[in-house]
């Protein structure tokens, strides 16, 4: 992840649509199921990660790709934060 795709303004704005309608409410289903399962906090943030990690790597050709813009990405949310989607209700 270059600085260029990070500051993109277009992109910035289409990720962040993306996020909000597509990708929140998919991750809140998956969220509230594995909570009603009672599945600890620790178990949720773990599987959630490494479904995450597994897309990446799909998506990116390997974990080489994949550990290198995770990387990149924590520099970024280290140094500008993260633009939040409006929280909603955690959806069924």
């Amino acid at each position: 992840m270059s600085q260029n795709t990070v500051n993109d303004p277009k992109l910035k704005e289409e990720s962040n649509l993306l996020a909000k309608e597509v990708f929140t409410p998919v991750l809140q289903v998956a969220v509230k199921k594995a909570v009603d399962a009672k599945h600890s906090q620790n178990a949720i943030l773990n599987g959630s990660l490494y479904a995450f990690a597994g897309m990446l790597t799909m998506i990116l050709g390997g974990e080489k790709n994949t550990a290198a813009l995770l990387r990149d990405f924590a520099d970024h949310l280290e140094q500008h934060g993260l633009e939040q989607p409006e929280p909603g209700e955690i959806r069924q």
